[in-house]
């Protein structure tokens, strides 16, 4: 069975001023390079990204990358856009779908490797989600069957809101360290995050 991946990357990036978070450079490329990359090196298959606000510039960042790039036009009406594109891009013979947020570059194989071992819909595990320390984080994965629910989601809001009644089939996968808490908002987010990557690049070093 295969599992897709959706990298929303359509935002607005609007706490960042002038600049786009995801083209801003982390290490030796981009930051949704880097994302990208991730899911990839994890084995999902396709790896769609979702583009709205600065298209061709992020078109550009994931030149050379086996990936489809989906527009969405409607991307100023927020999160849930992005994710009904995304959607709609994949095809009938995915059986699941890992939703990763583009500006979430810490997000390692590590991490998305046990929520696809954990998947398993007929042992009610249809939907894993990432926790460190009993906070839920991202990305999420959904199966299949949720698809048609996702496309009808409308405004600035993520998936979230349909777990109150899916909680039955929600798995909670325990991670090994807060990646899947960080995400990139501020500048001062950005600071930090080329901090925490200088020192673990410098321990793979060691």
């Amino acid at each position: 069975m295969e599992v897709a991946a959706v990298i929303l990357a359509a935002g607005l990036s609007s706490r960042m001023a002038s600049v786009n978070k995801l083209l801003m450079s982390l290490g030796d490329r981009p930051v949704i390079r880097r994302v990208v990359q991730t899911a990839l090196d994890a084995g999902l298959d396709p790896v769609i990204v979702v583009v709205g606000h600065d298209r061709e510039t992020l078109r550009a960042a994931l030149q050379g990358l086996p990936v489809r790039i989906v527009g969405n036009d409607d991307y100023e009406e927020g999160l849930a856009s992005s994710i009904r594109a995304g959607v709609a891009a994949i095809g009938t013979d995915v059986g699941a779908a890992v939703f990763l947020l583009g500006d979430m570059p810490l997000i390692a194989p590590r991490h998305l490797g046990p929520l696809l071992a954990a998947f398993a819909p007929a042992e009610g595990r249809s939907i894993c989600i990432p926790t460190y320390r009993t906070q839920r984080g991202n990305p999420v994965l959904w199966s299949a069957q949720y698809f048609p629910r996702l496309l009808e989601l409308r405004g600035d809001q993520g998936a979230r809101v349909l777990l109150h009644d899916l909680t039955d089939q929600i798995f909670e996968v325990e991670m090994p360290d807060d990646a899947v808490l960080v995400d990139i908002d501020t500048q001062a987010d950005l600071d930090v995050m080329l901090i925490r990557f200088a020192h673990a690049e410098a321990k793979d070093v060691h």
